[in-house]
C-alpha cells in the first residue's frame, strides 16, 4: 500500500495542476486569466495548504549547504529523478521517494548515505512534499491575484 505525502484534496486536482512537469506552467501560461481559471486557482491553493502551519526543514546547515550548491548538474540531475519518478502530484509517496533515493546512491551523490537509512528517506520525503506544495501555491497564487485588463 502507498503512503501519499500530499493530502486527498491535492491527488484529486483537475489536470494542469496535477502535473509535476514543465506541463502545468506551459498551460497555466498559455490561457488567458478568466475568472473561472482564477477561482480553480483559489481552489488549488486552498488545497495546498496544511490545516496548521508547520515547519519542515530540519535538514542541518551543512546538508542544506551542500543540497542548495547548484555548481555542479549532480544534484540537478538528482532533483529531475523525483519529477521522473512521480510526475503527478497522486504518484508523490514515500515508496517512490525510497526508489529515488536509491537512484541518488548509486549516482554517488555524497550526501546520501549508503544504504540510504530511513530516517534519511523520511527527511527527503519531507522536504518533497513541501517543495511541491510550495510550488503549486506559488503557481495558483500567481494565477489568482492577476486582474483583468480593463477596458479603455
Amino acid at each position: 500500500m502507498d503512503t501519499y505525502l500530499l493530502p486527498a484534496a491535492m491527488r484529486e486536482l483537475p489536470p494542469p495542476w496535477h502535473h509535476l512537469t514543465y506541463r502545468r506552467s506551459q498551460v497555466l501560461e498559455a490561457g488567458a486569466p478568466t475568472e473561472e481559471r482564477r477561482e480553480q486557482a483559489r481552489h488549488v491553493l486552498r488545497a495546498c495548504l496544511p490545516g496548521r502551519r508547520q515547519s519542515v526543514h530540519g535538514w542541518d546547515e551543512e546538508l542544506r549547504d551542500f543540497y542548495d550548491d547548484r555548481d555542479d548538474h549532480t544534484l540537478d540531475e538528482a532533483d529531475a529523478w523525483l519529477t521522473r519518478i512521480m510526475p503527478t502530484i497522486s504518484q508523490v509517496t514515500r515508496e517512490r521517494v525510497v526508489q529515488v533515493v536509491g537512484a541518488w546512491a548509486d549516482m554517488g551523490i555524497p550526501t546520501v548515505p549508503e544504504p540510504p537509512t530511513e530516517q534519511w528517506v523520511d527527511r527527503v520525503a519531507v522536504e518533497w512534499a513541501a517543495s511541491v506544495r510550495q510550488a503549486l501555491a506559488y503557481d495558483a497564487f500567481a494565477l489568482s491575484s492577476v486582474q483583468p485588463p480593463r477596458d479603455c
